[in-house]
């Protein structure tokens, strides 16, 4: 959507990203993060999978939930109250992660950078490494 890569708060072009918990991107669909800025200023919604263990078999139930990000204050909500306990930890856990890419990136842009990093630069510095002008 036009007019994204203009919020200083937001760091991508686009009002919502899919995040990747790898560089491989091998991971199961539920554990891709939607992320979406909000229409209120310095707020985003995550919306994730987070996992409760079976009581027999092994295994786990996946729970999907959504968190809200306020960039501002540097604080996650979980949106969804029956998300408690273990998998309220889970959220907070993984909001968190995403809160600490947002700022990063936030500051990155504001910096200069183009665009943010992809999880393959981050992993082998590849946006660090002097360009070939061969």
């Amino acid at each position: 959507m036009p007019g994204y890569s203009n919020r200083r708060w937001w760091p991508f072009d686009t009002q919502q990203v899919r995040l990747a918990p790898d560089t491989a991107f091998y991971a199961w669909y539920c554990e891709y993060i939607s992320l979406r800025a909000s229409n209120q200023a310095h707020l985003a919604v995550a919306r994730m999978t987070v996992h409760i263990p079976k009581l027999t078999g092994g295994g786990s139930f996946g729970v999907t939930t959504e968190v809200q990000i306020n960039v501002r204050d540097r604080t996650v909500t979980v949106l969804d109250d029956d998300v408690t306990g273990d998998l309220k930890e889970q959220a907070d856990w993984k909001a968190r992660s995403v809160l600490a890419l947002l700022l990063r990136e936030r500051d990155r842009r504001r910096r200069g950078a183009s665009r943010p990093r992809t999880a393959h630069e981050l992993a082998t510095n590849a946006d660090q490494a002097p360009h070939s002008t061969h």
